[in-house]
């Protein structure tokens, strides 16, 4: 038990902020009933997470965290589950193995990591397939996506949102309806992160619309000659700039309609 508490200690001056919570709650000042393997999942994490960066900057360990938040915020409780969120991540690129994670943990939290790691060479249609097969890992993947999902306006580039909005279209949704009739135990928490997933898609969808319409006027203003700032964004162009746009070389309405008002 000593030379646990050293090993979790070695990295205690490295807990990031978001995760505060996570170890107030697990102590059992928020909540009367500790959850343990929680808590033993948010030090560890900060272990095989150590040198990681997202693309924002902030500690990776930020997103395990995150995601765990958003099952805690849905109401979920179940140790193993809470434990397997904060360590989805960390079998990916050898960080740690399912023996170590057994030996620190128990096989089911080892179970719910492995269902949310995706193999090599492994297709989307075959990962899903297998995390469907585990509803913990369901639930774990739902609240890892919401988390990816709610982080990426900003840092990540159009491409990559793109790809994570169809890929959550696909897969993730049609998985999570389904989870919900065939668990029905567990329908309150795979239904609101089934909701929360569909509102911020719409938000997002709207965002890469916008830029997509953005980049098309960037380009155009850039055939017309006009300098466009690097990190400027288009519709904080003046109305003089705009108004110097050849309307009828427009071909997509909004903007269109944005240069006739101006103008």
């Amino acid at each position: 038990m000593k030379e646990e508490k050293e090993k979790i200690d070695e990295y205690r001056h490295e807990k990031p902020r978001e995760s505060l919570y996570l170890w107030a709650l697990s102590q059992g000042s928020l909540m009367p009933n500790p959850l343990p393997q929680m808590n033993k999942a948010s030090w560890l994490v900060l272990k095989y997470h150590k040198d990681e960066k997202r693309d924002d900057g902030s500690h990776y360990s930020s997103h395990p965290s995150d995601a765990c938040r958003i099952g805690l915020n849905f109401g979920l409780a179940d140790d193993a589950t809470l434990a397997g969120i904060l360590l989805h991540d960390t079998k990916e690129n050898n960080k740690t193995t399912d023996e170590e994670l057994r030996q620190e943990f128990n096989d089911e939290v080892a179970n719910i990591v492995d269902n949310q790691t995706k193999r090599p060479g492994e297709t989307n249609k075959e990962y899903y397939a297998r995390i469907a097969t585990n509803v913990k890992a369901i639930i774990g993947k739902g609240c890892d996506r919401l988390s990816n999902l709610g982080t990426m306006i900003g840092p990540f580039p159009i491409p990559r949102i793109k790809k994570q909005s169809e890929e959550t279209k696909k897969y993730v949704l049609p998985m999570l309806e389904e989870a919900r009739h065939k668990f029905s135990e567990y329908n309150n928490i795979i239904v609101a992160l089934r909701d929360e997933t569909e509102r911020i898609l719409k938000v997002i969808d709207a965002y890469v619309e916008s830029q997509e319409e953005n980049e098309k006027l960037r380009q155009l203003l850039k055939e017309k000659g006009i300098e466009v700032p690097k990190k400027k964004n288009v519709k904080y162009l003046s109305p003089d700039e705009l108004c110097q746009i050849d309307k009828e070389s427009v071909d997509f309405t909004p903007l269109a309609e944005t240069v006739q008002n101006l103008g």
